[in-house]
């Protein structure tokens, strides 16, 4: 006999498998390295090779504000979006063993990753990243952008919730960062 899931029961099912705070912020350190290293560096010697000055690829890369430079922040809107879409997580989140669906636990339409991804990240940096914070205090442990695109994060094997030595590696690598630099 077949039953039919009720998209409430989905949500009651998958109550205890919320992927918390420091579990995504784990995996959004590891997206950081996955940009710099496969996106940032390789633009970096192209612009070097093209102009034959270090200093203007450099300059190219950073505003002189100190900002991200319009360069990098498609690559980085594009990153999120097409793993999002095509993968349902990002490589960051599939470390730790997470991934994005909505709601009822169906995979996200390319409007819901384009609004999670694109608006509703560009919301939460105007508000000073307050919006990232949010995901500590609700109970399904969702963001400002998680909202805006009625979406959620949940382990992808609630068993044996996330890899936690890969979060523990790299919160540990993040602090021995701040201690360092």
């Amino acid at each position: 006999m077949l039953y039919n899931i009720t998209t409430l029961q989905k949500c009651i099912i998958m109550k205890e498998n919320y992927t918390g705070f420091w579990v995504r912020f784990a995996a959004s350190f590891i997206d950081l390295l996955i940009i710099i290293f496969f996106f940032c560096v390789p633009l970096f010697y192209v612009l070097n090779l093209l102009t034959k000055d270090a200093v203007f690829a450099v300059g190219s890369l950073l505003s002189s504000t100190g900002l991200i430079s319009p360069w990098i922040i498609p690559i980085v809107f594009l990153y999120y979006v097409i793993t999002t879409h095509f993968y349902g997580a990002t490589f960051g989140k599939m470390a730790v063993g997470c991934k994005v669906t909505a709601i009822d636990g169906s995979r996200l339409s390319l409007g819901q990753v384009v609004l999670r991804e694109v608006l509703g990240k560009f919301i939460n940096s105007i508000t000073l990243n307050i919006g990232y914070l949010i995901a500590a205090f609700t109970p399904q442990k969702r963001g400002l952008h998680d909202y805006i695109a009625k979406s959620v994060v949940t382990y992808t094997d609630p068993e044996s919730r996330a890899r936690k030595w890969v979060v523990i590696t790299v919160l540990t690598l993040q602090f021995l960062a701040l201690l360092l630099f």
